[in-house]
């Protein structure tokens, strides 16, 4: 209904204006939380904020997607067709091709070049594994990673973008928005009093990204 079209199109706007600016000279960290219902609409309106964020100038995005295989693939299929344009279209086949707000506009030098593609860089078939360490993605472009809360997964995309840093730098220079999908499950430091002075493996590498 066109009511909710422009009820995630107002809110997408108002959590977008209290992120920082990616074309900004000096740097920032901003971190906010968004909740809502089970059922209420969360994916759509973080898809949203993405595609916004994107036309913004932010030029990476992680989602980190729960702890669960199943629930990775759902996000990844659900930002293939809310975000990217293109992706798996049968998941017994495999088949791919245009999916989603594709269909409605290309992006990129095949459709409209005013847009930029956004790159995935897991699909529906493979998280950020040890068959993905190795592909010689750029940063040069716009992409987008959805990837599980898990140690190894989390190590690979940290080594992954480590080897990007220039030399002398202790960091990347570029807008990264991290989205933690149920930030509740698994992303909390859980040492109790111990927490003060470590952090869990998972929570540590969340804050390493």
């Amino acid at each position: 209904p066109d009511t909710d079209v422009l009820n995630i199109a107002l809110d997408s706007r108002q959590i977008l204006s209290r992120m920082g600016d990616p074309k900004s000279s000096t740097s920032f960290f901003k971190k906010g939380l968004v909740y809502g219902e089970v059922q209420s609409g969360k994916t759509g309106n973080f898809n949203a904020v993405i595609n916004r964020a994107i036309d913004s100038g932010y030029t990476l995005v992680i989602v980190l997607s729960g702890i669960m295989e199943d629930l990775r693939q759902q996000t990844q299929f659900r930002i293939e067709s809310d975000v990217i344009g293109e992706g798996t279209l049968d998941k017994e086949t495999e088949r791919r091709g245009l999916k989603g707000v594709g269909q409605i506009v290309r992006f990129g030098p095949q459709g409209d070049d005013n847009v930029s593609q956004v790159v995935p860089q897991t699909s529906y078939k493979s998280d950020f594994d040890s068959g993905l360490l190795d592909k010689n993605f750029s940063l040069n472009h716009s992409s987008i990673f959805v990837c599980k809360k898990n140690v190894s997964i989390l190590k690979n995309l940290l080594f992954s973008l480590q080897d990007w840093i220039p030399e002398g730098q202790t960091k990347l220079q570029l807008p990264l928005l991290l989205l933690d999908d149920e930030a509740d499950n698994a992303s909390l430091n859980n040492l109790g009093s111990k927490g003060n002075a470590y952090a869990s493996k998972i929570n540590g590498h969340i804050r390493s990204l």
